[in-house]
């Protein structure tokens, strides 16, 4: 199995199948500040770090197929929540 990471969102594509992928934790407080955090980290940073931003769903958002206007929807989205 091969793992392929694409950081806090990003597509992907993988034997004919485009898959795209967000991954974080959705906090409602975090959502729309952008990823501030940065080394060294403190007891908030280490955990808000992980925390999905209307940024990395904007760049999902943004993904077209090459030479299209319309946006190209993906074969596979992947959405990790924990």
């Amino acid at each position: 199995m091969t793992a392929v990471c694409t950081g806090y969102a990003g597509v992907v594509r993988f034997g004919g199948l485009r898959i795209g992928g967000l991954s974080g934790i959705f906090k409602e407080r975090d959502y729309a500040h952008g990823h501030f955090e940065h080394p060294p980290y403190n007891e908030n940073t280490k955990r808000s770090c992980y925390h999905i931003r209307n940024v990395d769903v904007f760049r999902l958002k943004q993904v077209k197929c090459l030479g299209q206007r319309a946006p190209f929807f993906n074969d596979i989205t992947v959405l990790m929540d924990e």
